[in-house]
């Protein structure tokens, strides 16, 4: 009966703790993309409490995070603007709220370069009770869309195209355009794999597994497409 009233004991305190979690940090895994002509991209950084449904917490405390900039292919003041690092905080809320806040991007134009270019946004420095990461994730990769509009280019609607089969095991092919040069990064922007492609195939059987981000050159005008590797 002892063993009984202990477990009994365990399983309120840990059933409390998990419905009081509060967690904060991105609303997407993984990456987050924005086209380079939106003046208003912003990423959002949101504090959830995720027993909100079960019991009437409310909270009397304030909650932070500090939040770090890195630059990959994508450069601080040359294609974006962010001072790093940032402090965020979220005053005290009551239950079922999910309170959030942007971080601005800035993107700057550039008339020379088409496709992608990756910066990473890290979170660090948690302040406050019961507070965790969100979906234990802690950093993301900031995809920039150039979509060809700076030099003359066009990016072509998913309707003039089609990239398949996605996921993909050996070979990916495009229909609706003829012959085209081609890049394949991964989501730190990083090239890949590249080559020239005149019946539309591309075998990307070497690729690991993953997400990836293809960009052509067609006659037609720009491709920029993700796709899975199985």
């Amino acid at each position: 009966m002892k063993k009984i009233y202990t477990l009994l004991i365990v399983f309120i305190a840990v059933s409390t703790l998990s419905k009081a979690q509060i967690r904060i940090g991105f609303e997407y895994p993984t990456y987050d993309n924005f086209n380079i002509l939106d003046t208003n991209a912003a990423i959002p950084i949101s504090l959830y409490n995720y027993g909100w449904k079960d019991n009437n917490d409310s909270t009397n405390q304030e909650y932070g995070i500090t939040v770090y900039i890195s630059d990959s292919t994508a450069k601080n003041n040359e294609h974006y603007r962010i001072s790093s690092p940032i402090i965020i905080t979220f005053a005290p809320y009551l239950k079922g709220f999910r309170m959030t806040q942007f971080i601005k991007i800035n993107p700057v134009a550039n008339t020379t370069f088409f496709g992608q270019k990756v910066f990473k946004v890290i979170l660090a420095g948690l302040v406050g009770d019961s507070l965790a990461f969100n979906k234990d994730i802690q950093k993301i990769a900031v995809i920039l869309d150039y979509d060809g509009s700076g030099i003359g280019l066009p990016k072509l609607s998913i309707k003039e195209y089609s990239v398949y089969p996605n996921p993909v095991k050996d070979i990916l092919f495009i229909d609706g355009v003829v012959k085209n040069k081609y890049s394949i990064l991964d989501l730190m922007g990083r090239e890949i794999q590249s080559g020239e492609s005149t019946n539309g195939l591309i075998d990307v059987n070497a690729l690991q597994t993953g997400m990836y981000v293809l960009q052509s050159i067609t006659e037609k005008g720009l491709i920029i497409q993700k796709f899975n590797k199985e």
